[in-house]
């Protein structure tokens, strides 16, 4: 290798940046398949110009992943692999946009809890026959919601008409929920 070679190679190994991957190739596609991002952008009306669900993306990794106030979440950003795979530039991800998005999120939050929660249910298949001890509570308002009783009770798990299936109480021993 000669002097040339040797330096361009020099320049090339200089500009390159090291990113962080950490969990992301675990976390993404658990965010993509609940479809956080889509479900916020339909629930919480916005006309930004980053789109809400995808800074709800960012906050959720980066709670996950490496927690940061939010004056440092745009530094860990750029120094993960997201901006390049989500084609998003660091420099809209600042602490006054997530603090405003936050802000925004606030009145949504019971609705945007219930559709993650029932998107959750349907994708993984989870077994909601049997909830022990758990309050259910009505989004901000903090009430207990009725829960329905009954061998076949169906709970509609979003406005647009999500329902589960039914599911049966079990055999073995009584539950407060098939009474």
């Amino acid at each position: 290798m000669d002097t040339v070679e040797y330096e361009r190679s020099s320049q090339t190994l200089r500009a390159l940046r090291a990113h962080q991957i950490g969990g992301l190739p675990l976390l993404q596609p658990l965010v993509t398949a609940l479809q956080v991002r889509a479900i916020v952008n339909k629930v919480v009306p916005s006309q930004a110009d980053v789109e809400l669900g995808q800074l709800v993306v960012f906050l959720v990794l980066n709670r996950l992943l490496a927690p940061q106030p939010l004056y440092e979440i745009q530094g860990w950003l750029a120094e993960t692999v997201l901006p390049d795979v989500l084609s998003v530039d660091t420099a809209q991800a600042y602490d006054n946009r997530f603090g405003r998005a936050l802000d925004r999120l606030y009145p949504y939050l019971g609705e945007l809890w219930r559709r993650l929660v029932s998107r959750a249910i349907v994708v993984y298949g989870l077994d909601v026959s049997i909830l022990h001890g758990q309050q259910l509570v009505d989004g901000n308002q903090r009430r207990p919601v009725e829960r329905q009783r009954g061998a076949h009770a169906v709970q509609e798990a979003e406005q647009g008409g999500t329902t589960l299936p039914h599911r049966q109480c079990p055999a073995a021993g009584p539950s407060p929920l098939c009474a």
